[in-house]
């Protein structure tokens, strides 16, 4: 109950800030939205033109301001059931890029924890210049939080992960998303599949640390609130 009052605690911030969020689970009303940013590609696990999706494996969920998409993401469930993350990329790679990995190496030590019911964050959208911008990380935090409350509360969850760029890992961006914990994106291709640059880091957030990450909202939301003295 405690982590529920706290989602609706960031909607009501995010109103504050004049954003309206929408939860989608249709497919192709996600997509036109995504269309309308002007962005020139989907993430394939998430482009319903690719993959059948229902209510229970997949949700979009936008921030709206003034009637434009402020900030999006997607997100698809799969349970991995006693198979391991890396046997599962590894085995859905050519399925879903339509290109075969290139042997790589991996090891124990740089696998990756993810397992069971997991859910994969696609389609990031974030307000332009958002690293310059304080308000628009504060922002994003409580956005990504309230998307993180949902896939541990009604999907229930193992894991959340998401895939990214090197750019943006040094800027922060595993933290502002919510995501605690990455380890190096461990796979390669011999011609890159994915339509915005192979990534370099797998940020991930744990059932186990979903609690620690809502203390660190609940502090920004009580910061956000005291006046400076």
């Amino acid at each position: 109950m405690e982590r529920e009052r706290l989602a609706v605690d960031c909607l009501t911030a995010l109103e504050e800030q004049g954003l309206e969020l929408l939860m989608i689970y249709e497919p192709d009303q996600a997509f036109e939205l995504l269309e309308s940013t002007n962005r020139d590609y989907s993430t394939l696990p998430l482009d319903p033109r690719r993959v059948a999706f229902t209510r229970t494996n997949a949700f979009w969920m936008f921030a709206m301001k003034k009637g434009e998409v402020y900030a999006g993401t997607g997100v698809r469930f799969d349970d991995l059931g006693d198979e391991t993350f890396d046997s599962y990329y590894r085995r859905t790679s050519q399925p879903t890029y339509g290109v075969p990995m290139a042997p790589t190496g991996r090891t124990a030590q740089t696998a990756t924890p993810i397992a069971g019911k997991t859910a994969y964050w696609g389609d990031l959208i974030s307000p332009k210049n958002g690293s310059k911008n304080l308000n628009s990380n504060h922002i994003m935090r409580l956005f990504c939080y309230y998307g993180q409350h949902r896939v541990f509360s009604d999907f229930r969850a193992d894991y959340s992960y998401c895939f990214m760029r090197d750019k943006q890992f040094i800027r922060g961006a595993p933290q502002t998303f919510g995501f605690l914990s990455s380890r190096p994106f461990i796979w390669e291709w011999d011609n890159c599949p994915f339509p915005g640059g192979c990534p370099e880091w797998v940020p991930f957030l744990a059932r186990t640390d979903f609690q620690a990450l809502s203390y660190s909202i609940k502090r920004l939301l009580v910061d956000d609130s005291t006046p400076d003295n």
